[in-house]
């Protein structure tokens, strides 16, 4: 959809378009009721709105979950209507640059929208609502009247954890969520029977956020998406320290961000609040008054011009009690955020100014990558699935990086030894490694955590291998000769789901 094409999208007219990925289309749209007002216009991509529809159903729910979110540090969300049968959204313009171009700067300049970042997680986590896609691009600094001001973005795939029906209803996987170098562990698999996700996990990705905010670079970097698997399982960070030229990081604020990045989340901070007093205090140790934070409270400073309003058809679509007064209208407040992208692709940061059809277009800063369209046809999707796996085997072969567990030392080696270059698709951890002639296993090697690659004397092994993310569980017979290398994969899942999990 193009906005030289459409005239008007319900009580918005579209001025230019914004980006564009496989769920919607974004547009700076001026409103018709107020043209000094700009918003940015989300309109569903394809056909007319079905309740059978997945895309359609996630884009209401979404509404449904953002319609009753207000806090300043989450872009704003105005209103939920249909046109044409399609629905769309209107929301807060941002003028601005994502929390990516912070990174590496000096951290007393930093810790400040650290803090706002935790306000806005706070109030998301008392609403019981996990964000899954938090990335530094997913975070816009703006200038504010207070100063610069972090707002989070990208929904697209957060979840209401109180709500019956869940975004798992409508993935083929239910897996690998979000970014790969933002994956939490229990985003990857690492939940008991019984346990679901909570506010832990998103904290999880902040702490790698954090991490690369303060360091200038990400703690973990990986070839592949696969690669990071075990990475977020086992690999401890390196040490955190502020780039060359910087001021050192205070020991508090390392101490504390290393603790958001535990595996265990149990042994993560136990609310945002013990973050924000540790920056606080580091701040605070430089002489600075008071900490600029407009989340602090999530009621002030919303003006009245931005309250808005529903029709009757908007308020149905909503889910809302239609009001049959005379006026046949609904007033309802600013809420908020909505994504600007689909739930894989990037952020758009949008421009903000006055509404005018021949103004100059003001400056916005461009996504980090192109939206790649996600509709695929089954067969493809197949085959570009199976490809992938052998392309993520060969991946683990080839580098030189690949973690190598040493030689265990419960057996004596019959020659040189030999290498086993094990992989598990999407990820799975060792059970256990078997001489089946002498019934003798490897304790050391038990728990590791594929891709591997196995230093292990010649001979017959036999290698239990479950799954990272369901109970499966496979074993392996191979023969290794002395000095040589051998290749082997197991794939818990299906070629047709591999490519949604690669993405």
């Amino acid at each position: 959809m193009s906005s030289t094409h459409v005239r008007s999208i319900g009580p918005y007219r579209p001025l230019r378009k914004l980006g564009e990925g496989g769920m919607g289309v974004v547009h700076c749209a001026q409103d018709a009721r107020n043209p000094d007002r700009l918003v940015a216009l989300k309109v569903l991509s394809g056909s007319a709105f079905s309740a059978a529809d997945d895309s359609a159903r996630r884009f209401l729910r979404e509404s449904r979950i953002l319609e009753n979110l207000r806090h300043p540090n989450i872009v704003s969300f105005y209103e939920v209507g249909l046109h044409d049968g399609r629905p769309y959204f209107a929301m807060e313009l941002l003028s601005g640059s994502p929390l990516t171009a912070y990174a590496g700067r000096r951290w007393p300049e930093t810790l400040p929208l650290l803090v706002q970042i935790c306000d806005g997680m706070e109030y998301l986590a008392s609403r019981s609502i996990l964000h899954r896609d938090l990335s530094p691009d997913n975070i816009f600094v703006v200038d504010g009247a207070a100063g610069p001001t972090a707002k989070i973005l990208d929904f697209g795939i957060a979840k209401d954890t109180t709500a019956e029906e869940t975004l798992h209803n409508f993935t083929k996987t239910g897996l690998l969520m979000g970014k790969p170098p933002y994956w939490s562990p229990e985003q990857i698999g690492t939940l008991e029977a019984g346990e679901t996700l909570d506010w832990r996990s998103d904290l999880y990705t902040l702490g790698i956020i954090f991490y690369r905010i303060l360091a200038g670079h990400p703690p973990f970097q990986a070839e592949s998406p696969v690669g990071y698997i075990p990475l977020h399982l086992d690999a401890t960070p390196p040490p955190l320290s502020a780039p060359d030229g910087n001021p050192a990081l205070p020991e508090d604020v390392v101490a504390i961000v290393l603790r958001m990045m535990s595996k265990r989340r149990a042994d993560r901070p136990q609310s945002y609040g013990e973050i924000v007093v540790t920056l606080e205090g580091a701040l605070r140790s430089l002489g600075a008054g008071e900490i600029p934070r407009p989340g602090l409270n999530p009621v002030a400073g919303v003006p009245d011009s931005l309250w808005t309003t529903k029709t009757k058809e908007t308020a149905g679509f909503a889910g809302d009690r239609i009001d049959d007064g005379p006026t046949g209208r609904v007033v309802t407040r600013v809420t908020a955020g909505m994504p600007m992208e689909d739930e894989t692709g990037p952020t758009v940061a949008i421009p903000t100014g006055r509404a005018s059809s021949e103004a100059t277009a003001p400056t916005f800063v461009s996504p980090s990558a192109p939206a790649q369209e996600r509709r695929r046809g089954p067969l493809f999707a197949a085959a570009a699935g199976a490809l992938a796996i052998m392309a993520v085997v060969g991946w683990l072969l080839l580098r030189p990086s690949a973690t190598t567990a040493p030689p265990s030392p419960e057996l004596s080696p019959g020659g040189p030894a030999a290498t086993l270059a094990l992989d598990a698709f999407p990820w799975g951890r060792i059970v256990s490694v078997r001489d089946p002639a002498t019934g003798r296993r490897l304790a050391s090697m038990e728990g590791l955590v594929t891709p591997r690659r196995l230093s292990l004397p010649p001979g017959r092994w036999e290698i239990a291998v479950a799954s990272g993310v369901g109970p499966d569980v496979r074993t392996l017979t191979v023969d290794l000769a002395p000095g040589s290398t051998r290749i082997e994969s197991v794939a818990f899942v299906t070629p047709e789901n591999a490519l949604p999990m690669l993405e």
